[in-house]
């Protein structure tokens, strides 16, 4: 074992009802704000220029607002579009601490963000160790937060248990289309029964079910937006099976009727920005929301779907938007319920076999688009490639399912490899490695969850490793704000140690 120090539990198929995926939660959400802004102002991939970063906290909306008479558009997405956009051209300015502009759509937009006590501005160099008398008024990077997000150290400090799970958006090239917050998840999650965020690609997803036969167990499974069942406003219903989704493969998606309603993702090679057929309604759908309507052109977000609706059938649709923009997800896996989940991966073992993680990528089972295939228009997780999923020595964390239905929890410690300091941090474990580990522990099925500084796992709400990200400080760890963890409510500590 490469391993330096792990931390490992199980849980007993007997508990397994006490497993959930729940969502994070912060009593301060200005103070998050702030400090998300400052790590990406002093700490962010342009650290160099020393930046002035505005965060701001994103609102969440149901109407969509008319823009024409072939366009809607949610509020907070309007909002978002308008901050970055002024933040890449220069039009976004800080002034004695407040964040304006010489733009009067602009201005207003600021001033109600100061009013409401929504934003956090963190000048350049104020408070920088680097250049403590650099005041540049130009901000040039704009963050929206979302409004739930937590350390697991805090929520999770009634669990007995807390670990990380999923992706989610955190760094600039995440959410600079305008759609996405700081702390939004990628892919599918689901808590307590309902799906507020559904599958863009398909990926393993860590699942806790309730089976045919009314068995609580933790499955792992490939979830991709074919699986869905979609009630649009109005009650337009789409059922996967029934929508021509574009596929990589067509054995990925059995359509039924071919061609009445489309599917598109970006991870599935759709284009930033959708030309609407003559005929069809185009709509932007992100989380549980339809965040645009239109007849023309519809964007693609990054981390959401794009359907193309026949007109007739989008009738009652359009009737409703002025109240309502919610959207109800359905996920049906062979007969089973889901109760709580995320879309994790990639899967590393399947009935005691390891997987091979690359022929899987290559197959398109696991949908991962880094960087370097879309350059700025990359599709979340961006940073991710198959030698940093399965090679690269990180901070991991993975879940595995013994064949009496146990639950193995693995976390690796690790550290940032340009922040290591010798001999007092660890580098981390590789795919392999895991892998091990969790055959060892008799796991006949096991995922791996996201990586590196969201490898965190806590109990009672004291952490049982420490953090991997450093933020390019040498020694100092920080714990990374979250959007959910999956916790374990029962107050028994059995099974629980740590190991190597």
């Amino acid at each position: 074992m490469t391993v330096g120090s792990a931390w490992v539990g199980r849980v007993s198929a007997a508990d397994v009802a006490d497993l959930a995926y729940v969502q994070a939660w912060s009593a301060k959400q200005r103070g998050v704000t702030a400090e998300i802004a400052g790590e990406l102002a002093f700490f962010g991939r342009q650290a160099p220029q020393r930046r002035s970063v505005l965060g701001w906290t994103s609102a969440r909306d149901t109407a969509l607002v008319e823009i024409d008479d072939s366009t809607w558009i949610a509020p907070q997405v309007r909002l978002r579009q308008q901050l970055l956009s002024a933040a890449a051209g220069g039009d976004l300015l800080e002034e004695r601490g407040v964040p304006t502009s010489n733009i009067p759509n602009i201005a207003a937009v600021t001033a109600s963000l100061v009013a409401q006590r929504r934003w956090a501005l963190v000048p350049s160099g104020r408070h920088d160790f680097r250049s403590p008398d650099r005041r540049d008024p130009e901000v040039s990077c704009a963050v929206p937060v979302s409004s739930r997000l937590g350390r697991i150290s805090e929520f999770g400090a009634s669990y007995s248990l807390c670990f990380n799970s999923g992706y989610y958006i955190w760094l600039e090239e995440e959410f600079a289309d305008g759609f996405a917050s700081s702390g939004d998840p990628i892919g599918l999650e689901v808590v307590d029964g309902v799906i507020t965020s559904p599958p863009t690609a398909s990926r393993s997803a860590l699942l806790r079910v309730l089976d045919a036969s009314g068995r609580d167990k933790m499955i792992i499974s490939q979830v991709d937006v074919c699986d869905l069942t979609i009630t649009l406003p109005g009650g337009l219903v789409i059922h996967g099976e029934r929508a021509a989704c574009r596929c990589v493969r067509s054995v990925d998606c059995l359509a039924a009727a071919a061609g009445e309603v489309r599917i598109l993702t970006r991870a599935r090679g759709a284009d930033a920005a959708v030309t609407v057929p003559p005929g069809f309604v185009g709509l932007t759908l992100y989380g549980r929301q339809v965040v645009q309507i239109s007849r023309q052109s519809i964007p693609g977000p990054a981390n959401g779907l794009v359907l193309l609706v026949p007109i007739p059938s989008a009738k009652r649709l359009l009737e409703e938007v002025g109240d309502s923009a919610w959207v109800i997800y359905d996920l049906e896996l062979a007969g089973s319920r889901v109760l709580s989940g995320t879309q994790v991966g990639p899967t590393v073992l399947r009935g005691s076999e390891p997987i091979d993680v690359a022929s899987e990528v290559a197959d398109g089972h696991e949908v991962y688009r880094p960087t370097e295939e879309f350059g700025h228009e990359a599709v979340p997780p961006v940073a991710l490639t198959v030698e940093k999923i399965v090679d690269e020595p990180r901070g991991r964390a993975a879940v595995g399912l013994t064949p009496a239905g146990d639950v193995c929890v693995l976390v690796a410690e690790g550290c940032e490899p340009r922040s290591i300091e010798p001999g007092y941090d660890i580098l981390g474990a590789t795919s392999a490695d895991m892998t091990t580990a969790l055959l060892e522990a008799g796991c006949c099925d096991a995922v791996l969850l996201d990586s590196g500084g969201a490898a965190n796992i806590s109990q009672f709400g004291r952490l049982a490793l420490p953090p991997a990200d450093r933020n390019d400080v040498v020694g100092v760890a920080f714990e990374r704000y979250v959007p959910g963890a999956w916790r374990l409510a029962t107050s028994a500590e059995s099974g629980m140690s740590r190991a190597w």
